[in-house]
């Protein structure tokens, strides 16, 4: 199989083997299994794929001079970032917590759905209403993805729920904010952090 330096995609069947690292080379070798020719002529045929490019850097602190794409894992924690319109924005939890959440993009007032990262553009001041009907453990987290939201706040609406205790609703008003909401139940409700 030939080599050479392209970024690309991974592929169902295409594994890192031989102790390849982020931040250094990593050898593809010849994959197996029921899918492995398909796999193969995919990577054999690989020149000049497009898409977002990128450095991945392991260390404890994340790098000073990142670009938008870049990603850093901290080598401490077990978290993985990636750098996005200025900031680091986590994309997994420490070692052993559950799966990434789905990301979506917000340019309107909105019911938000327990599950799911949220990235809202606050040219203008948002109104966003948390879930009716949560369970216990259901989380929702909202970035300031414009890092506007100390001027165009974000309103988070109760929807009849407490938050932190109290049955109030929260306005996001920092900009590059990061909230996280997490339901523990009718006593105290949306735990915000």
């Amino acid at each position: 199989m030939a080599t050479s330096n392209n970024d690309f995609k991974v592929k169902k069947g295409l594994q890192v083997a031989e102790g390849g690292t982020f931040g250094a080379p990593v050898s593809v070798g010849s994959p197996t299994g029921p899918d492995h020719a398909t796999t193969k002529n995919y990577v054999d045929s690989i020149i000049l794929v497009t898409g977002p490019a990128g450095n991945y850097i392991v260390s404890v602190t994340p790098p000073a001079t990142p670009v938008d794409g870049d990603a850093w894992f901290n080598s401490e924690a077990g978290s993985m970032f990636v750098y996005y319109d200025s900031f680091w924005i986590e994309v997994s939890g420490a070692a052993g917590e559950s799966g990434i959440l789905p990301t979506i993009e917000l340019s309107f007032d909105s019911l938000l759905a327990s599950g799911n990262r949220y990235f809202v553009d606050t040219s203008i001041p948002r109104t966003l209403t948390l879930p009716a009907d949560p369970i216990i453990g259901d989380e929702i987290k909202i970035f300031d993805a414009t890092g506007l939201c100390g001027t165009n706040n974000i309103a988070i609406l109760n929807n009849s729920l407490k938050i932190n205790g109290i049955l109030d609703s929260a306005l996001l008003d920092i900009d590059g904010v990061e909230a996280s909401f997490t339901y523990t139940g009718l006593t105290y409700g949306w735990k915000l952090s």
